[in-house]
């Protein structure tokens, strides 16, 4: 089954706009952390240094398989196409870690680095620097078109600028 990737760094808003989304339209939401975390392992959702990054993405590759989608909803995975290693790098997950996994979207979360320093903070206690984070975000962002542009895919670009009724309608378009 196809699905859409919605990708942004940690605290950029990724959940918060998955459920808004999912009082408007018919959307099967599934963040590839809690299926790596069904596949067995039990990563910490408030640790965002990442160890073992590579057996984790066969791991919620598997358990994509499994899922059913019931009423015509939209398969949508929240993930990252950059994530921090366990010293706290960046780190690009390879391109072909998306291969023979039927993506048929792309959508890009992207938000103030300041803002997101601050939910960083709230939800987790963590303190980063706001240029680390542009960094971060900017590693995201370049990630998400190479992504696009080796699987030929849409890739919907939701900021500032993009507005809310453009990202459901990208969403809902065949």
């Amino acid at each position: 089954m196809g699905y859409i990737f919605m990708t942004g760094i940690h605290g950029v808003g990724k959940t918060t706009l998955i459920r808004k989304l999912q009082k408007e339209i018919k959307l099967s939401a599934y963040s590839v952390s809690d299926l790596i975390r069904s596949a067995g392992n039990n990563i910490d959702t408030s640790e965002k240094n990442t160890g073992n990054i590579s057996g984790n993405q066969e791991l919620w590759k598997k358990q994509l398989l499994d899922i059913n989608v019931e009423n015509n909803a939209q398969l949508l995975l929240d993930g990252h196409c950059c994530l921090l290693d366990k010293n706290g790098n960046i780190y690009e997950i390879p391109q072909d870690t998306f291969k023979d996994t039927d993506l048929n979207k792309i959508i890009l979360i992207k938000n103030n680095p300041e803002v997101i320093v601050g939910n960083l903070w709230k939800r987790d206690n963590k303190e980063y620097e706001v240029e680390f984070i542009k960094k971060f975000q900017k590693c995201e962002e370049e990630c998400a078109i190479k992504l696009s542009e080796t699987y030929h895919v849409p890739l919907f670009v939701y900021d500032n600028i993009n507005k809310y009724g453009n990202l459901k309608k990208f969403i809902i378009e065949e």
